[in-house]
């Protein structure tokens, strides 16, 4: 009987930093994106996500989106701190970074994912990408400074394979300090977890 029984699903312990500055390749990384809740403290906390009711094997997989959810033009990279070991993959043909989770060595399924850093493309490169998706670059001038993370866990039961998405707060991710003007960020609430299944 399973009707007593918890259902998994995926939660944002710490949401990334308001503001990180996106570089270009020749530029760099800047270092790994922080979490919000580090920003008025010197500890380094990074972005973090947990696999809530859930003990086994499990991938989390994180890629760059737009505040409505849909694939940014910019990339996530690996950054300069690599203990969390992110590698990069690809979802659905979107550029992500992949950590896999074992239940068995860990006790709450938390993935902490130190090593994130945004990658710039110029933007006659990222015309000719936004082109190629049928998007005007028109239309995308508030998401060039403005991006979340989506974050997407896969398990394995015996109900078959399961995948939680789960995306953060919008953020700003200029590519400079711009004195003309602000790149302020409207906050808005998370989103809510969504869920698909398969097998």
């Amino acid at each position: 009987d399973d009707s007593g029984r918890l259902e998994p699903y995926l939660k944002i312990v710490e949401q990334p930093e308001s503001h990180y500055r996106a570089r270009y390749a020749c530029e760099g990384c800047r270092g790994p994106m922080k979490a919000r809740s580090a920003e008025s403290t010197s500890e380094n906390v990074f972005p973090t996500v947990q696999i809530v009711n859930y003990i086994g094997s499990a991938t989390v997989q994180v890629f760059l989106v737009t505040t409505a959810g849909e694939p940014h033009y910019h990339v996530l990279v690996p950054g300069s701190s690599r203990t969390s070991d992110c590698k990069p993959t690809f979802v659905d043909g979107t550029p992500a970074l992949e950590l896999t989770l074992n239940g068995e060595e860990m006790e709450n399924m938390t993935a902490v994912l130190d090593n994130l850093s945004i990658r710039r493309l110029r933007r006659w490169e990222g015309d000719r990408k936004l082109k190629n998706r049928g998007v005007d670059p028109a239309t995308f001038k508030k998401d060039r400074v403005q991006a979340a993370l989506m974050f997407q866990a896969t398990i394995f039961t015996q109900d078959g394979v399961r995948v939680f998405k789960c995306q953060s707060e919008p953020f700003s991710a200029p590519r400079r300090k711009d004195r003309r003007r602000s790149a302020g960020l409207v906050m808005i609430p998370g989103r809510r977890a969504a869920e698909t299944r398969s097998g």
